[in-house]
């Protein structure tokens, strides 16, 4: 039975949401801030690879190995960027995210130390609180009390881009949960906690 509620409740939110979504967009659309319109570029893609050696990425380009990202090079901008202290992904893309190095956005590694306890906890978010729950014969529905908030500090250029007008879609961005609310989409990507609160399964 509870797998059926769980299908028909799943339905019937997708249906309001289907149905709320345009009253949301005119909503979204009337509080949105005018975009300049002496803009150079309508679009901007910014491609973000991880662990990507320039040396190696440099000599396949001049091989020829590499003929789309070649393409790419050549008909927008290519340029050596300079890595974060200490070079580790979550720092880096903190770092990409504010402009800012680890001793403001205070992300210098995948695990920090837990003050109280001297256990190993993620260094990006944190689930705070305790889950309080209603009790409906022997079901238990959740009700708040608890949630989730980021520890990276400094504000995201896609924060400040939201607040000049600027509709922004961030897609897998390490280091980005709890997803920030923004006037535009966003996806969080490596660093997402399962549901056991672990890095095993996100």
């Amino acid at each position: 039975i509870s797998s059926f509620l769980t299908v028909i409740v799943a339905f019937v939110t997708a249906l309001l949401a289907l149905l709320v979504y345009p009253v949301r967009a005119l909503l979204r659309r009337a509080r949105r801030k005018p975009v300049r319109s002496d803009a150079r570029f309508r679009k901007v893609i910014v491609l973000g690879l991880d662990g990507l050696e320039p040396t190696i990425v440099d000599r396949m380009l001049a091989e020829g190995r590499l003929p789309h990202l070649q393409r790419l090079r050549e008909r927008g901008g290519y340029a050596r960027l300079g890595t974060s202290t200490p070079a580790l992904s979550p720092v880096a893309w903190s770092t990409f995210a504010t402009g800012c190095d680890s001793s403001r956005h205070g992300i210098w590694d995948f695990l920090a130390r837990d003050r109280n306890s001297y256990l190993p906890r993620l260094s990006s978010s944190e689930t705070y609180g305790r889950q309080r729950f209603w009790r409906l014969g022997p079901f238990r529905i959740p009700r708040g009390g608890s949630g989730v908030r980021s520890l990276r500090r400094s504000k995201s250029f896609w924060k400040v881009l939201d607040e000049h007008g600027v509709f922004t879609s961030v897609l897998r961005v390490p280091i980005t949960f709890p997803p920030e609310k923004t006037d535009g989409v966003m996806i969080s990507g490596m660093c997402v906690p399962d549901l056991r609160g672990s890095q095993g399964t996100f």
